[in-house]
């Protein structure tokens, strides 16, 4: 069990650990150092991509960005996508400081307990996943059946993902794109449907994360680093 993400990227990009399940901004940081590579992303409500949404209790007066000032923030974790970088990015794109606007900023460490927290009122907004379909219309978010407003959205984003560290060979990382997407094995494709939450799973490629590329310009300086630095390869 590793503390947070940023160990869990790590110990990806020095190899010590070989596979792992890594949220978006996780797995950027080592694919964009070519340190690991993205084996498969799920599919959820038909795509690998989400949206990134602030959102309030409902009922809440605050019912526009402006209005935000002095509000207490949730976040999930400082190298979660949906759950703080995304959003974060978001504001700031749209002229918005997070750290003048907002007099708390906390992190929860999950989607769950960032919606708690903003049910409970320890917190008066936060962020999590949303996923729409075609028409628009939400088909699941981080807050479930909870009643919520939604103050911004802001994306695409990719989904978490499958990634192998550059130490695991090539003939295994094939052999797991195959059990998952090519001719999958149905029983570890139901118990990693269960795990994930996925309907199905499809190749990922460098096209889906290089959606991230345009969140960067628009991080803080401690965000950027978070999602850039690595330990030295071995």
């Amino acid at each position: 069990m590793l503390p947070d993400y940023l160990e869990l990227s790590g110990r990806v990009a020095v190899g010590d650990v070989h596979l792992a399940w890594m949220p978006p901004m996780a797995a950027y940081r080592v694919l964009a150092d070519q340190r690991g590579v993205a084996l498969v992303l799920p599919l959820r409500m038909g795509s690998c991509m989400f949206t990134s949404a602030l959102f309030s209790r409902s009922g809440d007066t605050r019912t526009q960005l402006a209005a935000l000032q002095g509000a207490r923030a949730a976040w999930v974790d400082p190298v979660s996508a949906a759950g703080y970088l995304v959003v974060r990015a978001g504001l700031r794109a749209a002229g918005w400081m997070p750290e003048k606007i907002f007099a708390e900023q906390s992190f929860f460490g999950s989607h769950s307990a960032v919606v708690r927290a903003v049910l409970d009122d320890q917190a008066d907004v936060g962020a999590t996943y949303l996923h729409r379909d075609e028409k628009g219309t939400i088909q699941r978010a981080g807050w479930g059946d909870a009643k919520v407003q939604i103050l911004m959205e802001h994306g695409p984003v990719p989904s978490d993902a499958l990634v192998a560290s550059m130490q695991l060979s090539s003939e295994m990382m094939n052999k797991i794109r195959s059990a998952l997407v090519d001719t999958p094995d149905m029983a570890l494709l139901a118990a990693a449907r269960e795990l994930f939450e996925a309907e199905a799973f499809t190749h990922a490629n460098k096209s889906h994360f290089e959606t991230l590329d345009r969140f960067i310009p628009y991080l803080d300086d401690e965000d950027r680093e978070r999602v850039s630095s690595l330990p030295p390869a071995r």
